[in-house]
């Protein structure tokens, strides 16, 4: 239930972002965000396997629908479009013990690969708000 109401947090709160450096409904409606990925948990699953440090240990995986999105990895750089999914997980850390949820978002670009993966700790609802890592995520309708 955390998790959804986090989500669910987010979502709000991105929707509800005005910022001057979000694209206009006319830029919007030239992108190409490609068709929603069909099989998002298992690419999720697959890139997960091909990451994890004992990929055998995933458990508690959750992955909701992804909705269009736009991402910018820091102020200066330019917009990625694609489908925002987030994903929750646990896993066993380096020393061999579980580490309890993470949480996390994936881009899939308008291939259908995720071409994004960030913490969600490392997300900011605000164009401004750069620095320590953060990555810019605004939903699109």
């Amino acid at each position: 239930m955390t998790f959804l109401f986090r989500f669910l947090t987010l979502i709000i709160a991105l929707a509800l972002t005005g910022c001057a450096s979000r694209p206009t409904d006319d830029q919007l409606s030239k992108v190409d965000f490609g068709p929603p990925p069909a099989n998002y948990k298992e690419k999720v699953t697959a890139y997960l396997r091909r990451n994890l440090k004992d990929p055998d240990s995933l458990k508690d995986l959750d992955v909701l629908p992804p909705v269009k999105a736009f991402y910018r990895d820091n102020l200066y750089a330019s917009n990625e479009y694609g489908w925002f999914s987030m994903v929750s997980f646990n896993a066993k850390n380096g020393f061999g013990g579980y580490g309890g949820k993470k949480e996390y978002f994936a881009l899939f670009g308008p291939s259908g690969e995720i071409s994004r993966w960030c913490p969600l700790e490392q997300v900011s609802m605000e164009s401004g708000a750069f620095g320590n890592g953060q990555h810019y995520i605004g939903l699109v309708k």
